[in-house]
């Protein structure tokens, strides 16, 4: 199965060169709707069993799978909270495969045990967190938020959950805006507290949770015999990067004996920069912090990171031992992530984290999440200035959402309806790619700019393309 250096470096020498097309391409249309039923079609065959030469098969790469991809890496994707990666990412991707280390012990993996613990500690420095706070790889926000969960529910549960379960505990609520993330309810169900057991905390005009209601529910569930545990509060929501008061909230915390968690996922980069720090006072005092690296430090998909300040609270909740998976090569400054999360089979995926970091420096990184800020406020300003659209939050972070009032006369109902078809034509189009969103009983499209490539020229040209599609309605 292995290849001869000459044609391994050919393989590699080809494959860079389609890499490099896609990725610095810039295509009028960056997503195509007929890509769907085109690669159910091309990917539908049995299971080869015969070889496949290289060229054959980066042909099909090249003609199959990229033609039917959405142009992530365009200025104007800025759907979901996606960044374009960067080139070092991509390397840092390339090498880590080639590594190929389990980094489930230290003695397995010298080096990627380093750079990820390195990363964790760079990531504390930019964002202001405890600098000694622990810290682990996972694959996104998602399962940020459920190992920040599963922490709290191990630390402030009635008993020892991990020996007995929850069997004969009072029900445990968590609370959360009602900006979080959807994965906060999913954590709920998988770790066993039920849906039905979060709490969803209305917000203020700016979205921050009430912290006034909050505090109300919570003795209203003391009252009725449940057991309150955490907090979950926004540090950069995903519809509207609604942040939090978070100071308010872990005095709060402080003072019921609540776990005090941070989705920052999407936000809490942007808490290392002058521009949008102050927003962030009182996170450095979070139990635990979610922060997504490919997001808004730009590196490739996937790479998340939970963070947890209290040291041995990840070892507390995840750590086992078999004998197949012991090591000689142990010191009392030992770290093997095996114990510090539910995956024993991890890459290297802080290579490309470590990179990225080198590769630019903080003070670059900083300077592009603050244009990020500026150009999504720009938008807000032309949008301002618009006379058939409206902003439907404020422009807090780099989220932006917006709507179509249309011309003369209409009533809700009927600039719902031009809404919903304004997002059909955008999608149809494959221009600019966004989300739909409804915030406050108003349908309207959201833009999340985590893309160093989107300044304010791109979002003049996205801005354009968005009033030429709504004015083209014929409704």
């Amino acid at each position: 199965m292995d290849l001869s250096s000459k044609d391994f470096l050919a393989l590699l020498k080809r494959a860079s060169k389609i890499t490099e097309a896609h990725y610095n391409q810039r295509p009028e249309q960056i997503a195509d709707p007929q890509a769907v039923p085109r690669a159910r079609e091309l990917f539908s065959g049995d299971l080869p069993e015969a070889p496949t030469d290289a060229n054959t098969l980066l042909d099909r790469i090249e003609n199959e799978v990229l033609p039917n991809s959405v142009v992530t890496s365009s200025p104007r994707f800025l759907n979901f909270i996606t960044s374009c990666g960067n080139p070092y990412g991509i390397v840092g991707n390339l090498i880590s495969s080639a590594i190929n280390s389990p980094i489930l012990r230290e003695s397995v993996g010298p080096a990627a045990t380093a750079i990820e613990l390195q990363c964790v500690r760079w990531i504390n420095q930019f964002i202001g967190y405890p600098e000694n706070a622990d810290g682990i790889l996972v694959s996104g926000g998602s399962m940020a938020n459920f190992v920040g969960l599963a922490m709290a529910v191990n630390e402030k549960a009635p008993g020892k959950i991990r020996e007995t379960g929850l069997s004969g505990l009072p029900p445990m609520t968590i609370y959360a805006s009602t900006e979080a993330h959807l994965c906060i309810r999913k954590a709920m169900e998988v770790l066993g507290l039920g849906a039905d057991q979060l709490r969803l905390i209305p917000v203020d005009a700016n979205f921050r949770m009430q912290v006034p209601a909050l505090r109300k529910s919570i003795t209203a569930d003391r009252g009725k015999g449940l057991h309150p545990i955490a907090v979950v509060a926004q540090g950069g929501a995903v519809n509207t990067g609604a942040i939090d008061p978070l100071s308010e909230l872990a005095d709060l915390c402080a003072q019921e004996n609540l776990w005090l968690h941070v989705d920052g996922a999407y936000g809490a980069p942007a808490a290392g920069t002058e521009l949008c720090g102050e927003y962030f006072l009182g996170m450095e005092r979070a139990d635990s912090l979610a922060v997504d690296a490919h997001k808004w430090f730009y590196v490739p998909f996937t790479a998340g990171f939970i963070l947890a300040k209290k040291r041995g609270s990840l070892e507390g909740r995840f750590s086992a031992m078999a004998d197949y998976a012991e090591s000689t090569l142990q010191d009392a400054e030992s770290v093997n992530f095996m114990e510090r999360g539910l995956q024993m089979s991890r890459d290297f995926g802080a290579l490309k984290v470590w990179m990225t970091f080198v590769a630019y420096g903080a003070k670059m990184l900083r300077a592009a999440i603050e244009e990020n800020v500026r150009t999504m406020r720009h938008l807000e300003d032309l949008v301002a200035g618009s006379e058939d659209f409206e902003s439907i939050n404020p422009c807090i972070l780099s989220v932006l959402c917006l709507r179509y009032l249309g011309s003369g006369e209409r009533t809700e109902e009927d600039r719902e309806r031009l809404n919903r078809l304004l997002f059909e034509k955008i999608e149809a189009d494959g221009l600019v790619s966004c989300g739909r969103v409804k915030i406050h009983g108003h349908t309207g499209l959201r833009l999340a700019n985590v893309k160093y490539r989107t300044g304010k020229p791109e979002i003049e040209r996205v801005f354009e393309i968005i009033q030429d599609s709504a004015r083209s309605l014929t409704v």
